[in-house]
């Protein structure tokens, strides 16, 4: 997956299950079984998941403090949790209007300059 059109066809062809477990942060996911899915549907999701790391920004979830690569898609902003791409089983993604204020964008840390020895 290598263009935002092939990633919104991706995004069109999934199922997307309100997260019930977190009704102060409302979102949606979608999920695939490495055991009973087929290769090509986990090829696609891994290719996506690829695509939103590769496109993404390094945000900061204000309420967790946990930090992961979001991408903003439409009216969508979707991200996976950090663990390498091959053990990823769920891409999450939440309304733009229900994320603000709840994401900061991350700096980029200035190398350190070497301890005098």
């Amino acid at each position: 997956m290598n263009h935002i059109n092939q990633f919104g066809i991706w995004v069109m062809s999934r199922q997307w299950v309100y997260a019930k477990t977190m009704p102060e942060h409302p979102h949606e996911y979608t999920a695939i079984n490495r055991k009973r899915d087929d290769d090509i549907a986990i090829l696609r999701f891994e290719m996506a998941v690829e695509f939103i790391r590769a496109q993404g920004v390094k945000r900061v979830f204000i309420p967790t403090k946990t930090r992961a690569v979001y991408l903003d898609f439409k009216e969508h902003r979707y991200w996976s949790m950090g663990w390498p791409v091959h053990m990823t089983t769920v891409v999450n993604r939440a309304k733009l209007s229900d994320c603000e204020g709840l994401h900061r964008l991350v700096k980029p840390r200035k190398p350190r300059a070497p301890k005098p020895t």
